[in-house]
């Protein structure tokens, strides 16, 4: 995880609202702690059109700011005991679920399969045992107001509001579960993707979510992106909802290792050992597990050193024969021949891959079975002691007039304002994320499709690193302690990132404000994209290092100034690494 390398603590300082260091310049204007981020009208976020509206409170909700047990209804003779209450509520597994969040896991389950809203009156509403968490789709959370509407937890509980499992909660990972797909498909922009064994896109229906992964950072952070299947058809290809963001043919596989000697490729269901690659630039495989080599999916079997043991998978049948049929034409792409010989899930056996031959994190299309879809959320203010929102894993989000703060305890070590630790389509309006003490955010490994629009953050920064793509932050506020090393990391590795119209202002000290390097480090290419900083307003003491980015990435910077002189793009104030 990046912040366990950027941020292994978030560092204890005074408070800001405690530290001379801290106190904002006069051009930013940070809103009280009991305010959201901006004086203006929040946009409007529609009410689910379909579906009801839940009332918190008439599901028995109290909202006061105390952590009510659920032991209150037997000392009540509501229920006899825990037995009695798992009848009404099968999912609460103690008495000391609080009322608050049984009443809200209660509408959650109430709603139906397609969504509705639940409406949270005013109050400071308590979670202790399981949390805020939403973990279903087409869910709308509508408040009073951040100053009115509150989501609180108990000292049991690290994080705020939590929209899906983490990283790859619910993802149907190994050999047997994953879509290989042929080396020169993939390419930037391709509404489609063609499976290596044509057959199997009858596993596949519309509306289903997928991750197409095309290796990683070593063989930990994926490199890839969350989409959406629209359609099939007979020759093999899987439709898409979006357009591929990025080149994810074989030849842009992002590898961590290689072959150390020839790779004869034994008959389905055998076995072979190798040796891989040891010494700078090549990682560990990992004990277990899907990899690529070349074009083959093979299975970690065992690994003792610089040797491996690798399966080639027998494999099911696949769920029906080929040529579902799409509902709709993908746009703009002529349609692919069909081969005249299907490529097979890997290739035939005895082929000899070459010693040399790339290897990363398994190649192909993954199944995703818990990611939280349609999310949104309207006039509340989460309190998180690790982490204020957890939007990992979400597909499609939206905030507006939210509050998320961060206010960790002394027992709290590490832990972010924001993660967004893979997922897609997260939008931020007029929005504050901030922390009793300093601490960074990331969003990170492949999260795609991100805005922030009119937000305020304070006593955090904005961090884009492990593959983000198409990311933009604009018309925000910056409240940024010189402790976080950064203002706004725009990693190398991410691409189609957008930092325009913004005020950041530097406490405490000296820091860099446009950081490229602070990023993983050990993948083999940097996502393509342009860079864009305009117009963004400094206020800094000392010399910060204002451009921290690299020669060969094509970016467009013009418009910012530092304490309000103009600021030249990278070069006798920049440095190129």
């Amino acid at each position: 995880m990046f912040t366990s390398r950027l941020f292994p603590l978030c560092l204890l300082v005074t408070a800001l609202n405690a530290a001379p260091a801290t106190t904002p310049a006069p051009e930013l204007t940070p809103p009280p702690p009991a305010s959201p981020a901006s004086a203006r009208p929040p946009p409007a976020i529609e009410p689910a059109k379909v579906g009801p509206e839940l009332n918190l409170r008439t599901l028995g909700a109290i909202g006061d700011g105390q952590p009510h047990p659920v032991s209150e209804w037997i000392a009540a003779k509501k229920y006899k005991n825990l037995r009695d209450l798992q009848r009404d509520y099968p999912f609460v597994t103690s008495l000391e679920w609080s009322t608050d969040e049984t009443a809200f896991q209660r509408a959650l389950l109430d709603l139906p399969a397609d969504g509705g809203t639940i409406r949270i009156p005013p109050g400071r509403y308590v979670a202790t045992a399981y949390g805020w968490r939403i973990d279903r789709d087409h869910v709308r959370l509508l408040g009073a107001g951040a100053r009115d509407t509150m989501l609180s937890t108990g000292p049991k509980l690290e994080e705020g509001l939590v929209l899906a499992p983490y990283r790859h909660g619910g993802w149907r990972q190994g050999i047997d579960q994953e879509y290989p797909f042929a080396p020169d498909s993939g390419a930037a922009s391709s509404p489609r993707l063609r499976l290596r064994e044509p057959a199997r896109v009858a596993d596949f229906h519309a509306g289903e979510l997928i991750f197409i992964r095309n290796g990683a950072c070593r063989f930990d952070q994926d490199y890839g992106e969350f989409n959406e299947v629209a359609g099939t058809t007979p020759e093999g290809d899987l439709l898409l909802e979006h357009p591929l963001a990025r080149d994810y043919t074989l030849a842009s596989l992002n590898w961590a290792n290689e072959t150390a000697e020839p790779l004869t490729l034994p008959k389905p269901g055998k076995s072979v050992t190798i040796r891989v690659r040891t010494g700078e630039g090549f990682f560990e495989l990992p004990k277990s597990g899907a990899i690529t080599v070349g074009e083959a999916l093979l299975e970690i079997v065992r690994r003792d050193g610089d040797k491996v043991t690798l399966r080639n998978p027998l494999l099911r049948p696949a769920n029906g024969a080929a040529g579902a049929t799409p509902a709709i034409s993908p746009p703009s792409e002529p349609p692919q021949p069909t081969p005249a010989t299907a490529l097979g899930f890997n290739p035939p056996a005895r082929t000899i891959l070459p010693a040399s031959t790339k290897i990363g994190k398994s190649r192909s299309v993954i199944k995703l079975t818990r990611t939280t879809r349609d999310f949104r959320a309207q006039g509340l203010r989460v309190f998180g002691r690790r982490k204020a929102l957890n939007l990992s894993n979400s597909y499609q989000s939206s905030f507006a007039d939210c509050d998320f703060v961060r206010r960790p305890d002394a027992a709290v070590q590490g832990g972010l304002t924001l993660d967004g630790d893979g997922g897609r389509f997260a939008e931020f309006r007029n929005c504050s994320l901030r922390g009793t003490l300093p601490c960074g955010m990331q969003f990170a490994r492949s999260f795609g499709d991100i805005s922030f629009t009119d937000c305020m953050f304070i006593a955090t920064n904005v961090v884009f690193s492990e593959f983000c793509f198409s990311a933009t932050l604009q018309d925000s506020r910056l409240q940024v302690p010189s402790a976080l090393g950064s203002a706004i990391i725009v990693g190398r590795s991410c691409g189609d990132l957008r930092i325009t119209d913004n005020q950041i202002v530097v406490t405490g000290g000296t820091l860099t404000i446009f950081d490229a390097p602070t990023d993983i480090r050990s993948q083999k290419l940097d996502a393509p994209g342009r860079l864009v900083i305009h117009d963004n307003r400094i206020v800094a003491p000392g010399k910060p290092r204002v451009f921290f980015l690299h020669a060969d990435r094509p970016a467009d910077i013009s418009g910012n100034t530092l304490n309000h002189k103009p600021v030249d793009p990278p070069g006798a104030n920049a440095t190129t690494p």
